[in-house]
């Protein structure tokens, strides 16, 4: 039984499509972002959002799907730099408040 028989409707996809999509999705490209991979496949940019996010088209267990990529950079990391060198303000600040 395939998963498309108990379907109401028959989806505007197929799996080899949805891999080719999370495969070749780049995050803020003008060529393979969102936009541009759902006019290329005749789909809305927010099905092609969805399928990378990994919402909908879900990796079959046991398959060889393309798992949804990561989509952005490492915010932790930049949120450590930035938290590090608001503690180092903070202690140059209570340094000249002791100074006066």
């Amino acid at each position: 039984m395939t998963r498309t028989e108990n379907l109401i409707h028959e989806p505007k996809l197929t799996w080899e499509q949805v891999n080719a999509i999370r495969r070749n999705y780049r995050w803020h490209s003008s060529t393979h972002g969102c936009k541009s991979l759902a006019e290329r496949y005749g789909v809305s940019t927010n099905t092609v959002h969805k399928i990378v996010r990994g919402k909908t088209w879900k990796p079959r267990p046991g398959g060889d799907d393309v798992q949804p990529p990561k989509l952005k950079p490492n915010h932790t990391r930049l949120f450590s730099s930035f938290a590090a060198s608001t503690e180092s303000l903070r202690t140059q600040l209570a340094a000249l408040q002791d100074f006066k």
